[in-house]
């Protein structure tokens, strides 16, 4: 397809790295464009989430990102049965970002049917969590 490809690392479905040894500069290539709209449901209403994951996938999204990084456990576990009933609602797949301390948080987050878990490391304590 392309002959400058001489290294190619995956890093998601869609996106890549593509190192070229002529020009010896990295680009990010994707072989078509995807539509992820985000959704923060942060202190926000569980009825009026749950209508924008469904008006997003109505509208042609290919996937969702669905986040709430509050620390507390109770706004967690809200989020969490939140996003159950958003994976009975939508019919494509959607990412969730949350608070995770633990490997049993990522567990929690994609037991929910998502089909990616999405640490922020700007506010992990502790690196432990990438090695298990």
């Amino acid at each position: 397809m392309f002959s400058f490809w001489v290294e190619r690392i995956r890093l998601h479905r869609s996106i890549y790295f593509i190192r070229d040894k002529k020009a010896k500069n990295l680009c990010i290539f994707s072989p078509y464009k995807k539509i992820i709209p985000y959704i923060n449901a942060e202190n926000d209403i569980p009825a009026k989430v749950i209508q924008l994951a469904e008006n997003y996938s109505y509208g042609g999204a290919d996937e969702l990102f669905l986040y709430n990084y509050s620390r507390d456990e109770k706004s967690r576990e809200e989020f969490l049965s939140l996003a159950r009933q958003v994976s009975r609602e939508i019919d494509i797949p959607f990412m969730i970002g949350c608070y995770t301390a633990r490997l049993e948080d990522v567990k929690k987050a994609l037991y929910t049917g998502a089909s990616a878990a999405v640490i922020k490391t700007a506010i992990l304590k502790d690196f432990k969590l990438f090695r298990e």
